[in-house]
């Protein structure tokens, strides 16, 4: 029997460019097959969470696309509503050669990590050219496959101007922090707690935080989290609030079910300076909710740090600190090297003092990553 292979977890390749469907650099053969769909129809179908920048491209026949990217790693997320849970609806290929392809939990839908390269890149950085074939007579329900998006590893030295970036955000240091390894549904899950502040610093113009949304549990018990607030600043600037929503629900041809959402986006920071920036994050945890690994205790939604997408900045600027005013950016470019993630812990008297102000002593979830066969 052979072994199980699971996708490379966002770990081992922390930083990824991300490039939409709707990038006109992807080649879609013949054209006539695919189709654009704006509707946000799959965002609540399955436990995947919304697609990325609202857009995914429909294939209904047998077709292809393919993508030249300069780098080490590349990824496909893909969406279905298949209920095989093989992975003979697709297969893809770098420079012409097989690389592995994954099933999917047929509840998933959405952000399904399809295909990737593993390693074999790793040795041979440059120009590489990704072909993913799509089956959708293949399914046994006739259901259209979806490309949402495709995440590559560029090279050290490339410019990183105006792109967009997937930031995984996992602590270097682990201090104060517990992991619990979970299996739910044949899904590996992976969660980082750490129950004191966190702070993120990148180069860029905004940056979106990636979560998940709990409630019920992936055998559907009936877990209910209550809508939550958690507070932000942005370099040391004023408090402000977000909401963490309550429980959410799915609708399929099953019935309408309360389960925990991934990729589940939570706070949205725009409108910043061509600079470095630093976002701090606290919120009010309840104490009651002590299981989530059951999620069967119920309580208010904690907060949870799956990853961020950062718009990066058109050129480098001076790093040294984070930019609390508009600054001119530098001629010279930024680098997968410049850019800075930390997901770094800090006391709570700090985070309190140097954030939110007279709020009491907080405690904050980190849900570093989810990493989903």
């Amino acid at each position: 029997m052979a072994a199980v292979v699971y996708p490379t977890p966002d770990t081992a390749f922390p930083r990824l460019i991300v490039v939409d469907d709707t990038d006109p650099s992807i080649q879609y053969s013949p054209p006539e097959a695919f189709s654009l769909d704006t509707s946000g129809k799959l965002d609540r179908a399955g436990w995947g969470g919304p697609v990325f920048n609202g857009t995914i491209t429909e294939a209904t026949s047998d077709a292809s696309f393919s993508y030249a990217f300069n780098g080490t790693f590349v990824r496909v997320m893909l969406a279905t509503q298949q209920l095989d849970t093989n992975s003979s609806g697709w297969g893809c290929m770098v420079d012409g050669l097989p690389i592995h392809s994954f099933g999917m939990d047929p509840f998933q839908i959405t952000n399904h990590f399809a295909c990737d390269s593993g390693s074999i890149l790793i040795n041979s950085p440059g120009e590489h050219t990704l072909t993913v074939n799509l089956f959708p007579s293949r399914e046994s329900n006739g259901s259209p496959i979806w490309l949402d998006s495709i995440h590559y590893q560029p090279l050290p030295s490339d410019p990183l101007d105006a792109v967009t970036l997937r930031v995984q955000n996992i602590p270097a240091n682990g201090h104060g922090t517990t992991l619990l390894q979970m299996m739910r549904n044949e899904r590996r899950m992976l969660h980082l707690w750490i129950k004191q502040g966190t702070s993120f610093i990148f180069n860029g113009t905004s940056a979106i935080l990636y979560g998940m949304n709990f409630g019920g549990s992936y055998n559907r018990l009936s877990g209910i989290y209550n809508a939550n607030e958690a507070v932000y600043a942005v370099d040391g600037g004023p408090s402000q609030t977000f909401a963490l929503p309550g429980s959410a629900s799915i609708t399929n041809s099953s019935g309408t079910y309360v389960v925990s959402l991934v990729n589940w986006p939570l706070l949205a920071v725009d409108n910043l300076t061509e600079a470095q920036h630093e976002i701090s994050i606290v919120t009010a945890f309840n104490s009651t909710v002590t299981n989530l690994a059951n999620d069967a205790t119920g309580g208010v939604q904690p907060l949870s740090v799956s990853y961020f997408y950062v718009k990066t900045n058109p050129a480098q600027l001076d790093n040294s600190s984070p930019n609390k005013t508009s600054s001119t950016p530098s001629s010279s470019s930024s680098s997968l090297s410049s850019l800075s993630s930390h997901g770094k812990t800090s006391e709570c008297g700090a985070i309190v003092g140097g954030v939110v102000g007279g709020i009491a002593c907080l405690v904050l979830l980190l849900l570093g990553f989810v990493f989903i066969r």
